[in-house]
């Protein structure tokens, strides 16, 4: 029986173990690490001229606005995460042409024109996002407008500009949410221009976000182990409620052998062994409580004493007055 409740013991703490680490699992927080790197690059294609021999120049130069015929640009952009992350990804490519009063910098005119707008997609199975797109910028469209709107209007002290914008959404749970945006600036109503960029993407000082579990099995969990637990207490408590009634018993039993030879040792002389007897015969029986009282009735009526022994039960110390029997009994086990 011990072995039994040591056994069962060690395996409902295996399970309370178990279910504690499965729990702590579906709440637990986790942190998706992540790259970013968004660039561009571009070529400003000219008009047939004699001066050039390609029809197009590299970036990083000043170039002439008459000779210009559009500019097209290369964008790149790869996150790469460092485990599945459930997130949608958008981008859009628009132009800005303005005319800016440099007294007070508020917009005397201006001119905005959607040149791209992607598809919501969801990121990869491999944890990437990676766009490459091409597009076109026709500089001079923008440049002839705004130098027609200054010229028709006599404007002085001012400044023109035309910035393209690409600008990348990431949108994920509340926790992740990320932006990138590219700005391509160029001025207007120049004789020459030439090309600037910024880039602001990801936060190179935090390139991570986390997010916490639901612990959908919460519940479950839970059951499981207070359900170890009451088990486990009540193991305990039967195995030590067991343990004190044994020893109770020991006690008793060794008292109540001691009380056997104690007789035995004093009243030997008075008492013969039965090997065989029925208390069933027997319609009338007192009991007595304690050796000495049979003594007395013994010395009384002048009847022996007789005893009835048993190695695991109880022995009996009788005196057969006729149909009455006089009993005295003590329990071994």
């Amino acid at each position: 029986m011990k072995n039994r409740y040591i056994a069962f013991s060690f395996i409902l703490i295996i399970i309370i173990g178990m279910t504690f680490f499965l729990y702590k699992e579906d709440n637990k927080t986790v942190y998706v690490y992540y790259s970013a790197n968004n660039n561009i690059e571009y070529e400003v294609y000219l008009k047939d001229n004699k001066y050039f021999d390609k029809n197009y120049l590299s970036s990083n130069k000043q170039y002439v606005v008459d000779i210009l015929d559009y500019i097209e640009v290369k964008y790149n952009a790869i996150y790469k995460y460092s485990q599945k992350t459930t997130a949608n990804y958008q981008y859009e490519i628009f132009a800005t042409a303005n005319i800016i009063n440099n007294k007070n910098d508020k917009v005397l005119y201006e001119i905005k024109e959607e040149l791209f707008k992607s598809d919501i997609e969801k990121i990869k199975k491999n944890y990437l996002i990676s766009i490459q797109k091409k597009f076109k910028i026709d500089y001079t469209k923008y440049n002839d407008k705004i130098r027609s709107f200054v010229t028709d209007y006599e404007l002085k002290d001012i400044k023109t500009n035309l910035a393209v914008n690409i600008v990348l959404k990431i949108n994920g749970n509340k926790n992740y949410n990320d932006n990138a945006n590219i700005t391509i600036n160029m001025p207007l109503n120049e004789t020459t221009f030439d090309l600037t960029s910024t880039v602001e993407d990801v936060d190179k000082n935090k390139n991570y976000y986390s997010y916490k579990l639901n612990g959908k099995y919460n519940v479950f969990y839970i059951i499981i182990i207070i359900t170890c637990i009451i088990l486990l207490f009540v193991i305990i408590y039967k195995s030590f409620f067991d343990k004190i009634i044994n020893i109770i018993k020991f006690n008793l039993k060794s008292n109540n052998k001691k009380e056997i030879n104690k007789i035995n040792k004093q009243y030997g002389p008075f008492i013969h062994k039965l090997e065989r007897f029925n208390l069933n015969l027997y319609n009338k029986k007192i009991k007595i409580e304690n050796i000495d009282d049979l003594i007395d009735i013994k010395d009384t009526i002048n009847k022996p004493i007789f005893m009835k022994e048993t190695k695991t039960t109880i022995n009996y110390f009788i005196i057969d007055n006729n149909d009455l029997l006089y009993i005295y009994s003590i329990k071994i086990n």
